[in-house]
Protein backbone atom coordinates (compact mmCIF):
# COMPACT_ATOMS: atom_id res chain seq x y z
CA UNK A 1 0.00 0.00 0.00
CA UNK A 2 1.06 3.60 -0.63
CA UNK A 3 -0.10 5.95 2.10
CA UNK A 4 -1.25 9.47 1.25
CA UNK A 5 0.43 11.81 3.70
CA UNK A 6 -1.83 14.88 4.23
CA UNK A 7 1.12 16.91 5.45
CA UNK A 8 3.23 16.50 2.33
CA UNK A 9 3.13 19.19 -0.34
CA UNK A 10 5.29 18.59 -2.50
CA UNK A 11 -8.11 3.76 -32.66
CA UNK A 12 -7.54 5.16 -35.43
CA UNK A 13 -8.94 8.54 -36.47
CA UNK A 14 -12.45 7.20 -36.89
CA UNK A 15 -12.53 6.13 -33.27
CA UNK A 16 -11.69 9.48 -31.75
CA UNK A 17 -14.82 11.52 -32.40
CA UNK A 18 -16.97 9.19 -30.30
CA UNK A 19 -14.05 8.77 -27.89
CA UNK A 20 -13.98 12.48 -27.11
CA UNK A 21 -17.67 12.44 -26.36
CA UNK A 22 -17.40 9.23 -24.35
CA UNK A 23 -14.65 10.60 -22.12
CA UNK A 24 -16.63 13.65 -21.21
CA UNK A 25 -19.79 11.65 -20.64
CA UNK A 26 -17.89 9.23 -18.42
CA UNK A 27 -16.59 12.21 -16.51
CA UNK A 28 -20.15 13.35 -15.81
CA UNK A 29 -19.73 16.78 -17.36
CA UNK A 30 -22.99 17.32 -19.21
CA UNK A 31 -23.81 21.00 -19.72
CA UNK A 32 -27.33 20.16 -18.53
CA UNK A 33 -26.17 19.31 -15.02
CA UNK A 34 -28.08 21.20 -12.31
CA UNK A 35 -26.40 24.32 -10.91
CA UNK A 36 -23.85 23.61 -8.24
CA UNK A 37 -23.89 25.61 -5.05
CA UNK A 38 -20.94 27.90 -4.51
CA UNK A 39 -18.07 26.57 -2.47
CA UNK A 40 -18.16 27.73 1.15
CA UNK A 41 -15.63 27.19 3.92
CA UNK A 42 -16.21 23.84 5.59
CA UNK A 43 -16.93 23.46 9.29
CA UNK A 44 -15.22 20.07 9.46
CA UNK A 45 -11.94 19.53 11.30
CA UNK A 46 -9.08 20.42 8.98
CA UNK A 47 -7.24 17.09 9.33
CA UNK A 48 -8.24 14.59 6.61
CA UNK A 49 -8.29 10.87 7.33
CA UNK A 50 -5.36 8.64 6.47
CA UNK A 51 -5.96 6.89 3.14
CA UNK A 52 -3.99 4.00 1.67
CA UNK A 53 -3.69 3.96 -2.11
CA UNK A 54 -2.77 0.87 -4.10
CA UNK A 55 0.87 1.18 -5.28
CA UNK A 56 0.02 0.22 -8.87
CA UNK A 57 -2.42 3.14 -9.10
CA UNK A 58 -0.20 5.89 -7.67
CA UNK A 59 3.36 4.83 -8.45
CA UNK A 60 5.99 7.42 -9.34
CA UNK A 61 5.33 8.98 -12.73
CA UNK A 62 1.79 7.61 -12.94
CA UNK A 63 -1.42 9.55 -13.64
CA UNK A 64 -2.53 8.75 -10.09
CA UNK A 65 0.61 10.33 -8.67
CA UNK A 66 -0.15 13.50 -10.63
CA UNK A 67 -3.64 13.66 -9.12
CA UNK A 68 -2.30 13.17 -5.58
CA UNK A 69 0.20 15.96 -6.20
CA UNK A 70 -2.62 18.19 -7.39
CA UNK A 71 -4.59 17.60 -4.18
CA UNK A 72 -1.52 18.36 -2.07
CA UNK A 73 -1.11 21.72 -3.79
CA UNK A 74 -4.81 22.54 -3.55
CA UNK A 75 -4.97 21.72 0.16
CA UNK A 76 -1.99 24.02 0.71
CA UNK A 77 -3.53 26.84 -1.35
CA UNK A 78 -0.67 26.69 -3.88
CA UNK A 79 -2.81 27.69 -6.86
CA UNK A 80 -0.02 28.38 -9.41
CA UNK A 81 1.59 25.00 -8.71
CA UNK A 82 -1.77 23.26 -9.00
CA UNK A 83 -2.57 25.06 -12.26
CA UNK A 84 0.75 23.92 -13.76
CA UNK A 85 -0.48 20.31 -13.55
CA UNK A 86 -3.21 21.07 -16.11
CA UNK A 87 -2.82 21.20 -19.88
CA UNK A 88 -1.75 24.71 -20.83
CA UNK A 89 -4.20 24.96 -23.71
CA UNK A 90 -7.08 24.03 -21.42
CA UNK A 91 -6.07 26.69 -18.90
CA UNK A 92 -5.85 29.37 -21.56
CA UNK A 93 -9.14 28.42 -23.23
CA UNK A 94 -11.01 28.43 -19.93
CA UNK A 95 -9.71 31.86 -18.89
CA UNK A 96 -6.88 32.58 -16.47
CA UNK A 97 -8.99 34.28 -13.80
CA UNK A 98 -11.77 31.71 -13.96
CA UNK A 99 -9.33 28.82 -13.82
CA UNK A 100 -7.37 30.20 -10.87
CA UNK A 101 -10.54 31.21 -9.04
CA UNK A 102 -12.00 27.73 -9.39
CA UNK A 103 -8.82 26.12 -8.06
CA UNK A 104 -8.65 28.50 -5.09
CA UNK A 105 -12.31 27.83 -4.26
CA UNK A 106 -11.55 24.14 -3.75
CA UNK A 107 -9.25 24.59 -0.76
CA UNK A 108 -11.89 24.96 2.02
CA UNK A 109 -13.38 21.57 1.19
CA UNK A 110 -10.22 19.65 0.31
CA UNK A 111 -8.34 20.52 3.51
CA UNK A 112 -10.47 17.88 5.25
CA UNK A 113 -10.59 15.33 2.43
CA UNK A 114 -8.02 12.80 1.29
CA UNK A 115 -7.87 11.40 -2.26
CA UNK A 116 -8.09 7.68 -2.97
CA UNK A 117 -7.51 6.60 -6.56
CA UNK A 118 -9.89 3.70 -7.16
CA UNK A 119 -9.65 3.16 -10.93
CA UNK A 120 -7.22 3.94 -13.77
CA UNK A 121 -8.52 3.21 -17.27
CA UNK A 122 -6.61 3.48 -20.55
CA UNK A 123 -8.61 5.16 -23.30
CA UNK A 124 -6.38 5.40 -26.35
CA UNK A 125 -3.44 7.63 -25.43
CA UNK A 126 -5.36 9.06 -22.48
CA UNK A 127 -6.08 7.90 -18.95
CA UNK A 128 -9.39 8.21 -17.13
CA UNK A 129 -9.08 8.09 -13.34
CA UNK A 130 -11.81 7.70 -10.76
CA UNK A 131 -10.87 9.37 -7.48
CA UNK A 132 -12.75 9.18 -4.20
CA UNK A 133 -12.56 12.14 -1.81
CA UNK A 134 -12.71 10.74 1.72
CA UNK A 135 -13.63 12.85 4.78
CA UNK A 136 -14.22 11.88 8.39
CA UNK A 137 -17.87 11.24 9.22
CA UNK A 138 -19.14 11.99 5.69
CA UNK A 139 -19.99 9.99 2.59
CA UNK A 140 -17.13 9.82 0.12
CA UNK A 141 -17.40 11.98 -2.99
CA UNK A 142 -16.34 10.61 -6.38
CA UNK A 143 -14.63 12.56 -9.16
CA UNK A 144 -13.24 11.80 -12.62
CA UNK A 145 -9.94 13.00 -14.08
CA UNK A 146 -8.84 12.77 -17.72
CA UNK A 147 -5.08 13.04 -18.30
CA UNK A 148 -2.68 13.13 -21.24
CA UNK A 149 1.06 12.45 -21.32
CA UNK A 150 3.39 15.09 -22.73
CA UNK A 151 7.12 15.55 -22.33
CA UNK A 152 7.35 12.62 -19.94
CA UNK A 153 4.71 14.07 -17.58
CA UNK A 154 0.99 13.61 -17.07
CA UNK A 155 -1.22 16.68 -17.43
CA UNK A 156 -4.88 16.94 -16.51
CA UNK A 157 -7.19 17.70 -19.42
CA UNK A 158 -10.47 17.73 -17.52
CA UNK A 159 -11.91 16.89 -14.12
CA UNK A 160 -15.40 17.05 -12.70
CA UNK A 161 -14.35 18.60 -9.39
CA UNK A 162 -12.78 21.67 -10.96
CA UNK A 163 -15.59 21.97 -13.51
CA UNK A 164 -18.11 22.44 -10.71
CA UNK A 165 -15.80 24.78 -8.80
CA UNK A 166 -15.29 27.01 -11.86
CA UNK A 167 -19.04 27.23 -12.36
CA UNK A 168 -19.61 28.11 -8.71
CA UNK A 169 -16.79 30.66 -8.60
CA UNK A 170 -17.88 32.51 -11.74
CA UNK A 171 -21.52 32.47 -10.64
CA UNK A 172 -20.65 33.97 -7.25
CA UNK A 173 -18.34 36.58 -8.79
CA UNK A 174 -20.99 37.67 -11.28
CA UNK A 175 -23.64 37.90 -8.56
CA UNK A 176 -21.37 40.21 -6.57
CA UNK A 177 -20.73 42.55 -9.49
CA UNK A 178 -23.83 42.15 -11.65
CA UNK A 179 -26.33 44.28 -9.77
CA UNK A 180 -30.04 43.91 -9.24
CA UNK A 181 -30.97 41.32 -11.86
CA UNK A 182 -27.77 39.33 -11.87
CA UNK A 183 -29.20 35.94 -10.82
CA UNK A 184 -29.93 34.56 -14.28
CA UNK A 185 -26.89 36.28 -15.75
CA UNK A 186 -24.67 34.85 -13.02
CA UNK A 187 -25.91 31.31 -13.56
CA UNK A 188 -25.31 31.65 -17.28
CA UNK A 189 -21.82 33.00 -16.75
CA UNK A 190 -20.97 30.11 -14.46
CA UNK A 191 -22.32 27.54 -16.88
CA UNK A 192 -20.44 29.20 -19.73
CA UNK A 193 -17.13 29.06 -17.90
CA UNK A 194 -17.60 25.37 -17.08
CA UNK A 195 -18.50 24.71 -20.71
CA UNK A 196 -15.28 26.40 -21.90
CA UNK A 197 -13.34 24.10 -19.60
CA UNK A 198 -15.17 21.03 -20.93
CA UNK A 199 -14.86 22.09 -24.58
CA UNK A 200 -11.15 22.74 -24.20
CA UNK A 201 -10.73 19.19 -22.93
CA UNK A 202 -12.66 17.81 -25.90
CA UNK A 203 -10.42 19.78 -28.27
CA UNK A 204 -7.29 18.29 -26.71
CA UNK A 205 -8.71 14.78 -27.05
CA UNK A 206 -9.57 15.42 -30.70
CA UNK A 207 -6.05 16.69 -31.49
CA UNK A 208 -4.48 13.64 -29.87
CA UNK A 209 -6.84 11.44 -31.88
CA UNK A 210 -5.86 13.08 -35.15
CA UNK A 211 -2.20 12.45 -34.45
CA UNK A 212 -2.93 8.83 -33.56
CA UNK A 213 -4.93 8.40 -36.72
CA UNK A 214 -2.18 9.89 -38.85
Amino acid sequence: MVSYDPKSVGCRLSCWAPLALSLLLLAGCSSDDPPVERVEPASRPSAPPRVDNEPQLVGEGSPGAAVLELWEYLRAGAVPSAAALYDEGVRNATGTDEFAGGLAALQPDLVSRAPKVVKDERVGALRLLTVRGVAKGEPAQEYSYTLRRQGGRWFIVFDTLLSRAISSYVTARTEQTGGKNSGRTAAGAGAGAAERFRSAGVDVVARIGKRAGG
